[in-house]
């Protein structure tokens, strides 16, 4: 998975297990592809949960906690049999007022296949729990998603649905606040069994049956049964997301041979601190994670992290290439990060900034070309020299 370089310029590493999104792409995390439908969804449900959260952040600095309104929250725990089959609580966090949870959905038969996840936030409020349910369901519909109220869970609630097919579901019962975002690999149905066991949860009756999904007693996606007989199914098509930029990666340097794989800002790009300060600054510019390009090349065969070549294109729509060069500097390789150097240095007849991170890890080598910003990334200057001299 993509990983970010800290003050420090130290890589980070994600679990596999829950999917998350960082700036920077390492080709020793998960793949772009092997998590892309999975990724893209999570970043969109994280993106309309910072919206929401933005209220709640400003009232938690204004007013106290309310010693008891937390309890209430914290004290939220759905019931094992009131889950989905195959689904549990995998881990639970504590902070003021609220209580984060993720439930995993049933192990896939399919190695290839994604497990169900969904993120729970419990929230308490002292006042206004009903406007920040309304507010929230306001903001889902002004970011293009399909917002339906629903009378059948707690006091208040309803259900949003985003371009790509995810669900997101939010209800109130009294001061306590339920805010869930499924990954794609959740069924509607399964989302909204997940939701009736908070609701059980909270004295509610929960869902008899999820509104849009006939109860056929048909398997969800995550439980679907394997075909007595196998069939083949047509490999599928699918375009790169950034042709150009794959275009501008070399697929072999010397011996080793690179993968090249593309995607949009909004797969990469989650909640962690450098895919914010990434956000800012496209936002500064009048730009979306959706004019964001990025793609790399690097050697699957390579176990190695940091891995010992790794080369990334990044292209943001319409953004001069001096901004998108400090946009790269600066929030993606953190370049301007205490104990971080630069300097120019020439490869293969080109004019690189070396960027050393001090850590003897690895350096990146920048470049500046029409309107894309190419990055290698290896601790080997000789081979940042071959690098160079391969790309197209």
């Amino acid at each position: 998975m993509p990983t970010s370089r800290t003050a420090r310029g130290e890589p980070g590493r994600p679990s596999v297990h829950e999917p998350r999104h960082e700036p920077r792409l390492r080709p020793s995390e998960e793949r772009l592809v092997s998590v892309s439908r999975t990724t893209r969804r999570i970043a969109i449900a994280a993106l309309v949960l910072a919206v929401v959260g933005v209220g709640l952040a400003a009232w938690r600095f204004l007013q106290p906690a309310d010693a008891s309104c937390q309890t209430a929250a914290w004290d939220v725990n759905p019931a094992p049999e009131d889950l989905p089959a195959g689904w549990s609580v995998s881990s639970s966090q504590y902070d003021v007022s609220r209580k984060q949870m993720t439930l995993l959905g049933p192990v896939p038969q399919d190695e290839l296949a994604s497990q169900a996840v969904v993120y729970a936030t419990i929230s308490c409020f002292p006042e206004g729990a009903a406007d920040s349910v309304t507010r929230s369901g306001d903001a889902a519909t002004a970011a293009g998603q399909t917002v339906t109220g629903r009378d059948d869970l707690g006091d208040q609630a309803f259900t949003a649905e985003d371009a790509s097919g995810s669900t997101f579901v939010q209800f109130r019962r009294g001061t306590i606040v339920v805010y869930l975002a499924a990954s794609g690999d959740a069924s509607v149905a399964e989302a909204e069994a997940v939701a009736s066991a908070f609701d059980v949860a909270m004295g509610g009756d929960g869902i008899e049956t999820a509104i849009g999904t006939p109860d056929t007693g048909a398997p969800s996606p995550s439980e679907a049964l394997p075909s007595a007989e196998p069939t083949e199914v047509p490999e599928e098509s699918v375009s790169p997301a950034a042709a150009e930029l794959e275009a501008a990666l070399p697929s072999k340097v010397g011996e080793i041979e690179l993968t090249i794989e593309s995607a949009i800002g909004t797969d990469v790009l989650g909640t962690d601190q450098g895919s914010r300060a990434i956000t800012a600054a496209l936002r500064e510019a009048g730009k979306t994670p959706d004019d964001l390009r990025v793609a790399q090349a690097y050697d699957p065969s390579d176990p190695s992290d940091p891995p010992v070549l790794s080369i990334l294109a990044v292209q943001v729509e319409g953004m001069p290439i001096d901004a998108l060069t400090a946009l790269v500097k600066d929030s993606w390789l953190a370049a301007s990060g205490a104990g971080v150097t630069e300097a120019p240095v020439t490869l293969a007849g080109k004019t690189f900034t070396r960027i050393d991170y001090g850590d003897a890890l690895t350096a990146s080598y920048l470049l500046a070309e029409g309107d894309i910003v190419l990055v290698i990334e290896t601790a080997d200057a000789a081979l940042a020299e071959q690098t160079a001299a391969a790309l197209p």
